[in-house]
């Protein structure tokens, strides 16, 4: 009898608890949850829909509020949720509310423009590692600038959630100390421009190549890189594979209303001959993912460096790579920076330098500010002329050196495609002649050919000639 008593009591217990877990696991589930993107402080993509979503019980009724703005949705089977607010004006800080069985209240939210800051070492290099950046530090104080940062991670298949390193913080020493200098300095040139908000997401990764960043439907929109849109991660994958860091970094902020993307990266795919092609891929994919085709993309092409006893064409080639994208794929621009590297240096100091060229193209091309000049001289028609090849630039107006030396690192070469150092001159301000003694009857021309070359040649705004050569291998 007393067993009996006790076994009873026993059982009682066990499903007591059973239940406690199951209600409370159910109350948990129950509990409407937003992405960590989502948080007091963040800035919105004004002018554009805005996506906002997260996850509740199955068909619950959720309704999301932000100023004299409501809309409603309702959660699918998955436990996922989403609604797309109407474009939004800038104007004062508002509440965004999201209600459903419980009611979560974002407070201080900004309405202006989202940039995500990614690439490698060279974008997340932070404001006080360097010291021009760090000087600036206890000068920072712009609660029109907030900042997210991600934190690295990698996963095997697209996640949900990612962890956050800052989470939505006004621009201030604390808070800007650890983020990326160009991320920065890129935000803040933005800001002052415009005189709206900025938000900015850090999410980049040192010595990382740029397949792992790219999701499956960008490989999948280039044919020479469909066989990569096959791709299946193990369980513990690695940061240089196709897609990992994409999964954990970029897909759990998708899709976030953003008007573009900054990218600085390529090191660590040096002798990759398919480089344009997978930077298409990731601009592709990105614009998919964050379902929008307008989606800015602007980059940096690499600055000059010695890598060691490599073939000293491989950068060049890299460099060569990325000037054709911008070319190819539309609302896209490159800024050059050989004039503001260090050889030695694979990461240069002068990222202030870089962020404003950035945020030159993004001013002018995306915003209409055509007052703000972003491109560099490009070649616009190649002449011969008996000894001598004439080269005439577009976006300039007046062709200059920076250090008033003659233009350098020219070369020229005839039918045996042996180039010599040519004698170049400027000629009715926006050509360069081009001549040597060695080369009676020229062919072809190359420019700033090797890894290590720091060019003088630019035009009236400061901005820098890139490599280029008129016959490939």
């Amino acid at each position: 009898m007393k067993k009996n008593f006790l076994q009873n009591i026993f059982f009682a217990a066990i499903n007591f608890a059973a239940l406690f877990v199951f209600t409370s696991e159910t109350l948990l589930f129950a509990d409407v949850k937003l992405p960590d993107i989502f948080s007091s402080g963040m800035v919105l993509q004004r002018d554009l829909p805005v996506p906002v979503w997260g996850w509740a019980d199955p068909q619950e009724k959720i309704t999301v509020t932000i100023n004299d703005q409501s809309q409603t949705a309702e959660t699918g089977a998955d436990g996922r949720w989403q609604v797309k607010l109407n474009p939004l004006k800038t104007g004062a800080p508002a509440k965004l509310i999201i209600k459903g069985k419980n009611e979560i209240v974002l407070d201080d939210v900004l309405i202006g423009e989202v940039w995500l800051c990614s690439g490698q070492s060279n974008m997340e290099w932070q404001m006080n590692k360097l010291s021009d950046s760090k000087a600036d530090i206890p000068s920072v104080n712009n609660p029109q600038i907030r900042l997210f940062q991600v934190r690295h991670e990698i996963a095997a298949t697209p996640q949900d959630r990612l962890t956050p390193n800052i989470k939505w913080q006004p621009a201030n020493p604390n808070s800007v100390s650890n983020f990326s200098s160009i991320g920065y300095y890129f935000g803040a040139k933005l800001q002052a421009e415009l005189g709206v908000p900025v938000g900015l997401i850090d999410s980049s990764w040192g010595g990382t190549r740029i397949e792992p960043w790219t999701p499956l439907v960008g490989f999948g929109s280039i044919d020479s890189l469909k066989n990569l849109a096959e791709t299946k991660l193990t369980q513990n994958p690695k940061n240089h594979q196709p897609t990992a860091i994409y999964n954990k970094m970029i897909y759990p902020l998708t899709p976030l209303a953003i008007r573009g993307a900054i990218w600085y990266q390529g090191e660590s795919n040096l002798k990759d001959n398919q480089y344009a092609d997978k930077m298409k891929a990731l601009i592709n994919g990105w614009r998919n993912v964050f379902n929008n085709d307008d989606l800015a993309f602007y980059y940096v092409q690499l600055a000059p460096y010695k890598y060691g006893k490599e073939d000293p064409t491989f950068l060049p080639k890299i460099w060569e790579a990325q000037a054709a994208v911008e070319t190819q794929v539309a609302k896209t621009g490159m800024v050059v920076i050989n004039d503001v590297g260090n050889i030695g240096n694979i990461h240069p100091d002068k990222k202030k330098i870089v962020a404003n060229r950035l945020a030159a193209q993004a001013l002018n091309k995306t915003y209409g500010k055509k007052n703000i000049a972003g491109e560099s001289p490009k070649v616009d028609k190649i002449i011969i002329e008996g000894e001598a090849i004439i080269i005439n630039f577009a976006n300039a107006k007046e062709l200059k050196t920076r250090d008033g030396k003659t233009p350098n690192w020219f070369e020229i070469a005839g039918d045996d495609d042996k180039y010599h150092k040519a004698n170049a001159v400027i000629v009715d301000k926006t050509k360069i002649k081009l001549t040597s003694e060695n080369v009676k009857k020229p062919l072809n021309v190359r420019f700033a050919w090797n890894q290590i070359a720091e060019p003088n040649l630019q035009n009236e705004n400061g901005l820098q000639l890139g490599a280029f050569r008129t016959k490939k291998d």
